[in-house]
């Protein structure tokens, strides 16, 4: 956090392809869902969605997400990332199928050390704080709600840088993918 609050801890913006990112993380966490017996659902729309920030922040950022999500979501629910461009912004979501937050805990969510505690309060309250601060120094905007899952939904959207490389005919094309549920592991005795 500390790095992300000094200038000369930030590293260099450039342009980050959110697609390849948000297939990076999902390749890491489908082990996560496996081993949680869940569901990851994993969509990247059409591109380029291209952002003008650091690929190892955004990742960061994608792990707290991701991470977030399996923490809260119930053994063998469903965790669900998206990616897609709407206007002249790209969109990333993650959502969950656990308990949600609560109306009243949104306004701290993002504050250190924060953690939800009648949601069983994991971890140090650091994550959202780092999230906060990459959303923040990569001039994204924040969007926190309920999913259709029922749980949390994170959502995050940026800037599109529009490449003129490409003809917009030959974008790439979408992608979807889901890690099946897998049978959680056995119980010990």
């Amino acid at each position: 956090l500390a790095r992300v609050d000094t200038p000369q801890g930030r590293p260099t913006a450039e342009p980050v392809e959110v697609g390849v990112v948000v297939h990076q993380a999902a390749e890491r966490f489908a082990a996560v869902a496996e081993s949680r017996g869940s569901t990851l659902q994993v969509s990247v729309g059409p591109g380029p969605l291209v952002i003008v920030g650091s690929s190892e922040w955004l990742d960061r950022l994608l792990g707290v997400l991701l991470d977030n999500a399996f923490k809260y979501a119930p053994q063998g629910g469903v965790v669900a990332v998206s990616v897609g461009a709407e206007g002249n912004r790209v969109r990333l979501v993650v959502e969950d199928s656990g308990p949600g937050i609560p109306d009243d805990e949104r306004p701290k969510i993002f504050d250190r050390f924060h953690r939800a505690e009648a949601q069983g309060g994991y971890g140090s309250g650091l994550g959202l704080a780092i999230a906060d601060a990459v959303v923040r120094h990569s001039h994204g905007r924040w969007e926190v709600n309920t999913s259709t899952l029922g749980g949390a939904r994170m959502a995050v959207s940026w800037p599109r840088v529009l490449t003129s490389s490409k003809d917009p005919s030959e974008a790439d094309p979408p992608v979807s993918w889901t890690v099946p549920a897998a049978a959680p592991p056995p119980a010990e005795a």
